[in-house]
């Protein structure tokens, strides 16, 4: 439990960080974290979130568990009535052994209705529960499940043999049945809250190799049946058995930490799947913005060879764009880029530092030396841009072709699998009808 207070206020600590608090601190990290660790602030708040309910749960869990791998308990909770009984595996310490036993806890009582349909529906299925791994009682060969209670219900079960010394109440073959077999008649009364039945069963008894030691689990059966009753919600444990004091403990799950573990990597993955989308994002970003880099250039040079100037030019392409924007054309980033240093400069933003803006926007080489080649023009007037402009403008629409082809040949390799598949498919088609035709 100490561990998950620790983590507990490790995240909180960190979720603080995260939001900007402890300023130095937060600087601190920053200024040496965040050129090593590319990742998003909304991605580490997520992870610290999916992180802290993690161990919120975890702790609960654990709390809950009371925190150990074993506990002492001298009672187990039933079942209302008409629910399915269970099974708990709990650990027996006798003799100062330790060994793990199952203990079937019932339901609780029925009604009286209830009770007459189940013990009819006992005395049914109770030749075929008492079988064990024989497979008839011509021939029983192996020890019998002689039960003390019915699965799923309250009824107990009492056993009497008029044979013992051949096959006694718990159902164990003995070493004194005769090769030819002994008859053998077992007698079992039904209860159920005050309601009794009586099963009879003949059946052929043979030798067997199987033991007739009484087992452990068979020893903790008889114990539990003999001190408790059954109407009882709580079904208590004995303190002896065989005259030999045990204590009972059972095995704590381990809940609460798995929980803490699918919250730590519930946030691993949110922050591993969002770095992707967010590379796979800026890729297509910038496959976009190559793309376009030859339109936007061609349409620069057109609009000032025909007698506007470079503002105006770039200011025609911002507005151009925003039109059909309204008229419900996709947005393009690189447009977009433009528009926005359009609107600087209309706002009062310098000339220069607009274009320098908008080359850091974009983040791209080609319109890094686009944007530097516009400032150039406006520092030292070079009377040679619409040229070089042309130059760029051919180099990028050449780069622009070979990607195109790239693209192509990857579209085709992608093709590949679905025509080898259908050549399967059509040597398929033709040659089951020959075979089937020999």
């Amino acid at each position: 439990m100490w561990i998950h207070l620790i983590i507990l206020f490790l995240y909180v600590v960190l979720f603080l960080l995260s939001k900007g608090l402890f300023s130095k601190a937060g600087q601190f990290l920053a200024r040496h974290l965040s050129p090593k660790i590319k990742c998003d602030k909304k991605v580490i708040t997520v992870f610290l979130i999916a992180a802290f309910c993690g161990n919120i749960l975890g702790g609960i869990m654990t709390w809950t568990e009371a925190g150990g791998e074993t506990q002492t308990v001298d009672y187990l909770l039933r079942n209302g009535a008409g629910e399915d009984a269970y099974t708990e595996e709990v650990q027996l310490h006798k003799g100062g052994q330790e060994e793990t036993v199952t203990v079937q806890v019932e339901p609780q009582t029925y009604t009286k209705q209830e009770v007459q349909i189940l013990l009819q529906d006992a005395l049914d299925k109770l030749s075929q529960l008492i079988l064990g791994d024989n497979e008839t009682m011509e021939h029983i060969d192996h020890n019998l499940n002689l039960i003390e209670t019915v699965p799923d219900t309250n009824i107990a079960v009492s056993w009497t043999s008029d044979h013992p010394e051949y096959v006694d109440w718990e159902g164990m073959l003995s070493a004194q049945i005769p090769r030819e077999g002994a008859a053998v008649c077992l007698t079992a009364e039904l209860s159920c809250q005050g309601e009794t039945r009586i099963y009879k069963q003949y059946l052929n008894a043979f030798p067997s190799m199987e033991t007739d030691a009484d087992t452990l689990q068979a020893q903790v059966d008889q114990a539990v049946t003999e001190q408790n009753d059954r109407a009882e919600e709580k079904l208590l444990l004995p303190e002896e058995i065989l005259d030999q004091t045990v204590q009972w403990t059972r095995e704590v799950t381990h809940t609460g930490w798995i929980l803490l573990g699918i919250g730590i990597l519930a946030g691993v993955f949110y922050g591993v799947s969002q770095n992707n989308q967010e590379k796979t994002t800026l890729q297509e970003r910038q496959k976009q913005m190559n793309l376009d880099y030859p339109q936007i250039v061609n349409k620069l040079i057109l609009l000032m060879n025909a007698g506007m100037s470079m503002r105006k030019a770039f200011s025609k392409i911002a507005l151009d764009y925003q039109l059909a924007l309204q008229r419900g054309k996709k947005r393009r980033c690189a447009y977009d880029e433009v528009l926005v240093a359009y609107r600087e400069m209309e706002s009062g933003v310098l000339e220069t530092d607009a274009y320098q803006r908008f080359g850091d926007r974009c983040d791209n080489i080609h319109y890094k030396t686009f944007t530097t080649l516009l400032i150039q023009n406006l520092r030292k007037g070079s009377r040679e841009l619409v040229h070089m402009l042309e130059r760029e403008g051919m180099e990028a629409f050449e780069e622009r072709k070979a990607r195109a082809r790239v693209l192509g040949e990857e579209a085709g390799t992608k093709l590949l699998l679905p025509m080898v598949l259908m050549f399967v498919l059509v040597l398929v088609i033709l040659m089951i009808p020959a075979y089937m035709s020999f």
